[in-house]
């Protein structure tokens, strides 16, 4: 067993396929999920010093039919045995079930109208009687301190709830869509100094003095709200918390507030300014996405966690600072900030995650500190005004379309990347280098292009990048060159030529050549067996394509698309049923313009073919054209 460091809880179990297992006395809780998908286990003694059991503890054990639950246990978690015969032999019935000190659930036959909790019992469950229309009233007694999360969601019959001044903890939502709640008069809704909902929709609201959390969705949707006062001693501002409040324009939050949930304010278009004080640890995912308004937000070094889409879609956000201590810049975190013109990141970040920063379309230069190991997809694509990037030494890892959709003129590749993934680079017009370092042992640039270097024993490569803006009208690639990515010549608008040798064996999966405008011509190695899909799409300079000497060729969709002006393709290939070619692969207009050569005494077979016979002319290539 894997147990905390103080060996009171447990936390896991390395052996799942452990069919017995003996609990000893002194652990005081079971972790959440600790003994998830033990599907051999199938019984368990807890002792008697154990008092709580958390979410998904035992989720899974799919032969696990005896649970022995001392009196001690006084809190049992959201589908703490889900999926076991345990639970599925406690919901056969028609009772309310008890596990030690926990109201647990109900069986699935019960029909309960007016209940009365058995005095002793500590906590009620979550979603212990979610559902129950037949419910009409519940008396708790002084015992309980624990209401568990939807413990009476959607009892619409419920209007009667007598509950005692000994709960001191409410969970999410515990009693929502009840007629109880329903009826409740407009403002803030406590039981216990606990905050439960706003009812109604209010323009100005004042917290209580000595409330400790806002829960989760208590403002959420409250169009009206336009300023929140939340007083000092708040500690957590709960999931969704604020979502909606499309009016709210102020907020003050105080020192005393450590977390600020998911989504906690998602969607309050109207909020201006926020200042975190330096209280706060944590930032939830989504917390302030789609706040368009927000202009500026200091976050202080106290945050060391800012989560996912965080500021997604924060339109009119200027400048932000990153704290020192944070690890990560989260997935989609500044994703579309469009007006973002300045970023700080610290030397704490160790990576940059997807589309982090994608669409930052305002942000003309990054510098990454020497921490950063990763920079993940598309991290910065799309930044439409980025000019310049600093990578330092100690990237290993830059992932797919990372820095595509840039500005970015020159690239330095250190020498401790290992990875680049497809397109990383693409659709940046105005790139004329890529500069690699010398002790790097995975890529190479030559001529300013960037190759992937020592692909097998032979040190053969493979041409990854040609910069679009590098002022060559003829290209010859590397002799060692044995494959090409995809995109690779994308929008190489320069180039009238491309010299490619019969060694190569791959030209990648799409757009190879696309958008070379300037290209007039290409000769296919004879090791090529397929164009891939818009392999020269955009082209519209290309007037001669050669495909010779090859026993079978394919010819991918829209690979000649917006070839305007494709004057021949010639085909050196016996036996054209063994070339096919996908319906879209050339303009219907080409057919009419082009003309294809073909090899002597195929004219017939050809012109049978089911899409290169569509082609107006198809001429017999003269041997004295000498290719």
């Amino acid at each position: 067993m894997i147990l905390s460091d103080d060996g009171k809880v447990i936390k896991g179990i390395k052996d799942k396929s452990v069919d017995c297992v003996s609990i000893p006395y002194g652990i005081t809780s079971i972790g959440n999920m600790a003994f998830k998908g033990c599907t051999s286990l199938r019984s368990i003694d807890i002792p008697n010093s154990v008092v709580s059991i958390g979410s998904e503890a035992f989720s899974g054990c799919r032969r696990l039919a005896y649970v022995a639950i001392p009196e001690t246990v006084s809190f049992i978690d959201e589908y703490a045995f889900y999926e076991t015969p345990f639970d599925e032999d406690l919901l056969d019935g028609n009772e309310i079930i008890y596990l030690g000190r926990c109201l647990y659930c109900l069986g699935f036959y019960a029909e309960v109208t007016d209940v009365v909790i058995k005095d002793g019992t500590v906590s009620i469950s979550p979603y212990a009687f979610e559902w129950q229309h037949s419910l009409k009233s519940i008396i708790i007694p002084n015992s309980v301190t624990s209401i568990g999360k939807s413990a009476f969601a959607f009892c619409d019959s419920l209007s009667t709830i007598i509950i005692p001044n000994s709960v001191v903890n409410i969970g999410e939502e515990a009693f929502v869509g009840t007629k109880w709640l329903n009826n409740q008069p407009e403002g803030l809704l406590y039981i216990n100094n606990i905050l439960i909902k706003m009812i109604g929709n209010l323009p100005i609201v004042g917290i209580r003095e000595g409330t400790i959390n806002i829960p989760t969705s208590t403002f959420e949707g409250r169009t009206n709200l336009k300023k929140i006062y939340i007083p000092n001693g708040v500690i957590s501002i709960g999931n969704c918390a604020f979502k909606g409040c499309t009016s709210l324009n102020e907020v003050e939050i105080p020192i005393s507030v450590s977390v600020i949930g998911n989504s906690a304010f998602k969607d309050c278009k109207s909020l201006h300014n926020v200042d975190i004080p330096n209280s706060v640890n944590s930032i939830g995912d989504a917390a302030f996405c789609d706040c368009n308004s927000l202009q500026s937000i200091d976050i202080p070094n106290s945050v060391n966690y800012i989560g996912e889409c965080a500021f997604l879609w924060c339109f009119s956000l200027h400048s932000i600072n990153i704290p020192f201590g944070l690890k990560s810049i989260k997935n989609g975190t500044f994703q579309q900030c469009s007006s973002l013109e300045v970023v700080n990141i610290p030397n704490s970040v160790t990576s940059i995650g997807s589309a982090a920063f994608a669409r930052c379309e305002s942000l003309k230069s990054i510098i990454l500190p020497n921490s950063v190991k990763s920079i993940e997809k598309e991290a910065f694509s799309g930044c439409l005004s980025l000019q310049n990037v600093h990578i330092p030494e100690g990237v290993i890892s830059i992932g797919q379309e990372a820095f595509r959709w840039t500005l970015l003129e020159k690239i330095l590749i250190p020498s401790t990347v290992e990875f680049i993934g497809n397109d990383a680079f693409g659709d940046a017009p105005n790139l004329s280098e890529f500069i690699v370092e010398n002790d790097n042992n995975h890529f190479m640039s030559y001529e300013g292009v960037l190759y992937k270097c020592n692909l097998g024993v032979d040190n053969t490569h493979k041409l990854l990048k040609y910069p679009p803006q590098k002022a060559l009208s003829k290209f010859t690639v590397n002799d060692n060159t044995k494959e090409i990515d995809s995109y690779a010549f994308k929008w190489a608008r320069n180039l009238e030529e491309i010299v490619l040798h019969d060694e190569i064996l791959d030209l990648g999966v799409e757009q190879t050549f696309s958008y070379c405008e300037s290209l007039k011509e290409i000769h296919v190695p004879s090791k090529i067996t397929s164009l891939p899909k818009m392999c020269f799409r955009g082209c519209k300079a290309l007037e001669h394509v050669y495909i010779l000497d090859r026993e079978q060729f394919r010819i991918e969709k829209k690979a000649f698309m917006g070839c305007d002006s494709l004057n021949s393709v010639h085909f050196r290939i016996e036996k054209p049923e063994n070339i096919v070619v996908v319906d879209d692969a050339f303009d219907e207009d080409t057919f009419n313009t082009c003309t294809i050569f073909i090899p002597s005494g195929t004219r017939w077979a050809y012109r049978h073919h089911p899409i290169l016979g569509k082609f107006k002319n198809i001429v017999i290539e003269q041997k004295q054209t000498g290719i």
